[in-house]
């Protein structure tokens, strides 16, 4: 909520205009936006990363401002890669 207010306050600096929507969140429309993604329609913008064990620094960092992105906690890790050959 605190950015929304901070973003009305500044709409008039910034000469932007701030508008709101509800989202109605369904499978099909997970699936479709997951499609987007994964055909690369649609890039999401990801800041940084954390495994589980770091979790509390990445909510310090979204709590600090504005991160770049969207802020990911890994739960599982990734699959340790193939040794080369």
């Amino acid at each position: 909520m605190g950015n929304i207010i901070k973003a009305v306050a500044l709409n008039p600096l910034v000469g932007q205009t701030l508008k709101s929507f509800m989202a109605n969140v369904t499978t099909l429309t997970l699936q479709e936006l997951g499609d987007l993604i994964d055909s690369g329609a649609i890039t999401p913008v990801i800041d940084r990363a954390y495994p589980l064990t770091d979790a509390a620094a990445a909510v310090r960092l979204v709590e600090e401002g504005s991160p770049a992105g969207k802020v990911i906690v890994l739960v599982d890790p990734p699959p340790p890669e193939p040794p080369p050959r």
